[in-house]
């Protein structure tokens, strides 16, 4: 793939973005922001409109090929940029092999996903203000696991989201690479969009 067009003249998959490259992998939305970058942000919000068109479409998976192409960068800003709108927004650290959000946030990933599906944790203890805009929460991915899949196929997991599907208007999925492990595949049955990088 060398360009937008390789993809919309052989494939039925629509685009909803083009999104520069940044080497700030910082987040580049606020309220004040008028970068290309962040215009593109805003664009993105728009265009998902059409693809999460009923009124229960609120979870978006944000996966790739492999690990470096921008999809914690992108889960955080799209997060970001959904709050600004006046929505409530959890992003969900669910790349539970390399988690990068937490720490790119300053925020303790002592408990989370993992400690919360294991019954060490409850969901309001998981559940933490992201510090960049009101209604941005995160969730945590906790202590790396030694069964990142088999952790996803618990109940607890679908209760979980079904919980979460309650309390937000939104819930953004930052997940691993698919293809690569099946986290993401097991990870798309509760996604009512999926972003592919």
């Amino acid at each position: 793939v060398q360009n937008k067009q390789d993809i919309t003249n052989n494939s039925p998959v629509p685009i909803l973005i083009e999104i520069g490259h940044s080497d700030n992998l910082d987040l580049v939305v606020d309220k004040d922001s008028r970068t290309p970058l962040a215009e593109q942000f805003r664009a993105l919000r728009t265009n998902l409109q059409f693809v999460l068109s009923d009124v229960n479409d609120k979870v978006v998976m944000v996966t790739s090929s492999m690990s470096g192409e921008g999809k914690s960068f992108v889960s955080t800003n799209l997060a970001a940029v959904l709050a600004l709108s006046g929505k409530k927004v959890v992003l969900m650290e669910m790349d539970l092999r390399k988690p990068k959000i937490s720490e790119n946030l300053g925020i303790s990933n002592h408990a989370g996903f993992s400690t919360y599906a294991i019954g060490k944790t409850s969901l309001n203890d998981i559940i933490r203000p992201s510090g960049i805009q009101d209604g941005f929460f995160v969730i945590p991915s906790g202590p790396i696991p030694p069964n990142p899949a088999e952790l996803l196929l618990l109940d607890q997991t679908s209760q979980l989201f079904s919980e979460l599907r309650k309390r937000f208007d939104y819930i953004i999925i930052d997940t691993a690479p698919i293809g690569m492990v099946a986290d993401a595949q097991l990870q798309a049955k509760w996604a009512d969009a999926t972003l592919y990088l």
